[in-house]
């Protein structure tokens, strides 16, 4: 019995939808515009210090090292700037609010910790959705906290 050696480069319409969806994706998002960047180079070295002489690229200062780690700033949702000021809120498109809230569980508490958990699991990600081909970085966002539930 024989069998039939496997073709190494399958036809494309042989492959699944996934990978040729996924290349598509990565494709658009080769075309996206690179202004966002541009100016987190720009602020980084407004408000930096010169990078050392050893570093070859004078695009990096001291401090900029690109975007803060997950763990560090303030904690919003998909780190979005924090709004203290809640009556600035009509200057933004969205406003996230945190509720928690736990009166409404029998022997089950910790509901109240939904919002901060959403929050930390959200700066996870990046604004851009490779899959909807949405930039939500275009949408102007702030955090503005959570309300206390009685």
């Amino acid at each position: 019995m024989s069998e039939t050696p496997k073709n190494p480069n399958p036809n494309p319409s042989d492959r699944p939808t996934e990978a040729t969806e996924a290349s598509e994706a990565l494709e658009r998002e080769r075309h996206l515009p690179l202004t966002g960047w541009q100016q987190e180079v720009e602020q980084g070295l407004r408000y930096g210090l010169e990078a050392a002489d050893s570093i070859k690229d004078r695009t990096i200062s001291t401090f900029s090292r690109g975007e803060l780690p997950h763990f560090a700033g303030i904690n919003t949702f998909m780190k979005a700037p924090y709004l203290e000021d809640v009556n600035r809120v009509g200057e933004y498109d969205v406003a996230i609010v945190g509720v928690p809230h736990d009166s409404g569980t029998t022997y089950r508490p910790g509901t109240r910790f939904g919002p901060q958990g959403i929050r930390r699991i959200s700066a996870l990600y990046t604004p851009y959705n490779i899959v909807l081909m949405r930039d939500l970085s275009l949408v102007r966002a702030a955090g503005t906290g959570r309300f206390a539930a009685p």
